[in-house]
């Protein structure tokens, strides 16, 4: 046991020292309630980032759970965009829509346009669909207005808003679903009973200081085995259905065992998280901490 404990503190000093390098970009997605794929999350960013170049209209979509109606969200999220910009929001839990325009934006759709919005994002049958049919018909409305150039102020370029897409089956279906709570686990779960009480409690205590400190999750999870087909999609799907990620970009990194099958993975989410565990670096922890679970040293 006490080797393994040496490892453990060791694999917390190494993460204690991993810094963000990386400033994230604008996102125009929010996909809090984990419900887009990360290729099509940055599938809609860049939509809507090639919309903003051209207009400086910010068009955003958000996803999230909780108590909290969308309408109440609503001015707090668009303090971090422009002042032209259109705003929707969806929270899964109580399944309501708010929709809202502000400055040019606010002028060109009335209640009856945002009414539109919602309904080509209520009528597709993904979270993708519906936010990319969301941009994509926003983007005509505005601009069909002739409000808004080009970035030369040249160009009108109404022909240009692409069309409402076709469904696709990558993302999960819009319908109302139930999602975890923030955080249903502990940032230390030790399924497989490899530690003490105290010693669970000690680690723990530095990992919560250590995600708050630097702004992203670190977790770890013993168990003694797992249902998916491989570690990989275990320990994502512990990730990702547990509550772990800090901001907006879930930002985080997870050590996941299992013991009966010898499997150890670092689960990464987040691009600071991503950019600052270099595959090396993951390379080197899988190596400290392998060789005492192939040995069976926990004594």
């Amino acid at each position: 046991m006490k080797k393994l404990l040496v490892i453990l503190m060791s694999l917390i000093m190494v993460l204690s020292m991993a810094v963000p390098v990386m400033a994230a970009e604008k996102a125009y997605v929010i996909d809090e309630a984990d419900k887009i794929t990360l290729a099509s999350e940055a599938e809609l960013n860049a939509q809507a980032k090639d919309f903003a170049d051209k207009t400086g209209v910010d068009l955003v979509f958000m996803d999230t759970t909780g108590d909290q109606l969308p309408s109440s969200l609503m001015d707090t999220l668009k303090a971090d965009y422009a002042d032209d910009a259109v705003i929707m929001i969806h929270n899964i839990d109580n399944n309501k829509v708010a929709t809202q325009a502000y400055g040019k934006a606010d002028k060109i759709l009335d209640d009856d346009a945002l009414d539109e919005l919602f309904e080509v994002y209520n009528a597709a049958d993904t979270y993708k669909k519906g936010a990319a049919d969301y941009f994509a018909l926003a983007e005509k409305k505005l601009i069909a207005s002739g409000e808004f150039k080009d970035t030369e102020g040249s160009e009108d370029f109404t022909d240009l808003a692409p069309e409402i897409t076709e469904p696709v089956d990558e993302t999960l279906p819009t319908q109302e679903q139930t999602v975890p709570d923030h955080r249903l686990k502990d940032r230390l779960v030790d399924d497989a009973d490899l530690l003490t009480k105290d010693q669970e409690k000690r680690i723990l205590e530095q990992l919560d200081a250590m995600s708050e400190e630097k702004q992203m999750d670190v977790a770890i999870c013993f168990t003694d085995s797992f249902d998916q087909p491989t570690v990989v999609q275990a320990a994502d799907d512990y990730f990702a259905y547990n509550g772990f990620g800090i901001g907006e970009e879930r930002e985080g990194i997870l050590m996941y065992v299992c013991m009966n099958t010898r499997d150890i993975y670092f689960a990464t989410q987040g691009p600071n998280t991503i950019s600052s565990f270099t595959v090396i670096m993951i390379s080197n922890m899988v190596g400290e901490v392998g060789p005492y679970l192939t040995l069976e040293q926990y004594g």
